[in-house]
């Protein structure tokens, strides 16, 4: 058996799109329109020449399974919908990679599958272990990269894991559904939570509201929650979160606001710190100032916290004594501060100009 670089199954389909599940009576595209490799008795899909828009992938080729949706196999096709019988057990990278017109993708069959992704350096023995440790278990790839036309994902009641970034770069996605059966997982507004509700994973980037407030529940933001959700201009944290990533790729946000009773966090002027103000966690790229003055209880400055942010110059206290190396990547010009403070060392560390106070 070869190895291959990563293996998605077809539960990733029903993750990234409207999951409509169908039983019996598929009649399949012609199996012509397909090219494919037979290999230990299977059927991998490798390929697809034919001409339709809405694609049904055969369960059997020559009556051997077919298993396997190849790399790039379908990579640009105009497709509009594609039908995944339940024998594929894996999708590999990029199989639908720029299908910017899919709408929608079903499944059909009554076999169970599986989803799970592989080092591409495990050898054949390895490879199979890990197949049977992560057979229950979900991990979200790349397959459907820049579908861009998938608005809504209903996630099936099967799946027990999901990494945050399953749904990067769906920019029209406002919906992520659960299914009702789940065990693990659950939405509320189109919001994925944990069944408990006590951790947020994911909002959808097309979601079109310009602010949000954490649930009470929510104890942990997830990693890369909110990537990209270019809507929303305030988020405001609710007083039981303790955790929280960072926010990137928020250009409009100009506003994190966080309740009092937070004992984690804290807020001033729209940006993130922890409670007592001695960590300078975000800085919104939304909002416009040209310059900041850091407040003087801070000490330090956390990585990325002024990511892309729109200051071309910043004022930083004698009172920091450590700033994280990426925390004004693709930021400020200019840092004014006290000679031989930390801040006059980071920027001649990164050859940003350093004025003298």
């Amino acid at each position: 058996m070869k190895k291959m670089k990563k293996f998605i199954s077809l539960a990733l389909a029903a993750l990234l799109c409207t999951l409509l599940c169908a039983c019996g009576g598929v009649q399949a595209s012609p199996v012509e329109d397909f090219e494919y490799e037979f290999e230990d008795g299977e059927v991998t899909i490798t390929g697809y020449i034919g001409s339709d828009l809405e694609i049904v992938i055969p369960e059997t080729i020559d009556d051997r399974p077919v298993t396997v949706i190849g790399e790039e196999a379908f990579e640009d096709y105009d497709m509009t919908s594609i039908s995944i019988p339940n024998s594929i057990i894996s999708i590999q990278y990029d199989a639908f990679n720029g299908c910017s017109r899919l709408e929608k993708v079903t499944t059909y069959g009554t076999e169970k599958t599986i989803l799970y992704e592989v080092d591409e350096e495990l050898d054949d023995e390895a490879l199979d272990e890990q197949r049977n440790e992560y057979s229950e278990t979900y991990f979200i790839a790349d397959a459907f990269s820049y579908c861009e036309s998938l608005t809504s994902l209903e996630i099936p009641a099967s799946v027990i894991r999901i990494n945050s970034n399953f749904v990067d770069g769906l920019t029209n996605l406002t919906e992520i559904e659960v299914n009702g059966n789940n065990s693990y997982y659950l939405s509320e507004d189109g919001v994925l939570f944990d069944k408990d509700k006590q951790v947020l994973y994911r909002y959808p980037e097309g979601k079109t509201d310009t602010s949000y407030s954490i649930p009470d529940s929510v104890i942990n933001i997830g990693s890369g929650a909110f990537d990209d959700c270019y809507n929303l201009t305030s988020i405001k944290i609710s007083a039981s979160v303790n955790y929280c990533s960072n926010f990137y790729g928020l250009t409009n946000l100009t506003q994190i606001e966080v309740d009092s009773n937070n004992p984690s966090y804290s807020s001033e002027d729209g940006i993130l710190f922890n409670k007592d103000k001695t960590v300078l966690i975000r800085y919104p790229e939304g909002k416009t100032d040209a310059s900041y003055s850091v407040p003087d209880s801070v000490t330090s400055i956390g990585d990325y916290a002024f990511y892309n942010s729109s200051l071309t110059s910043i004022t930083i206290p004698d009172s920091v004594t450590s700033i994280e190396t990426d925390a004004f990547f693709n930021s400020v010009s200019t840092i004014y501060g006290k000679s031989g403070s930390c801040a006059e060392e980071y920027a001649a560390f990164l050859h940003i100009t350093f004025v003298a106070e």
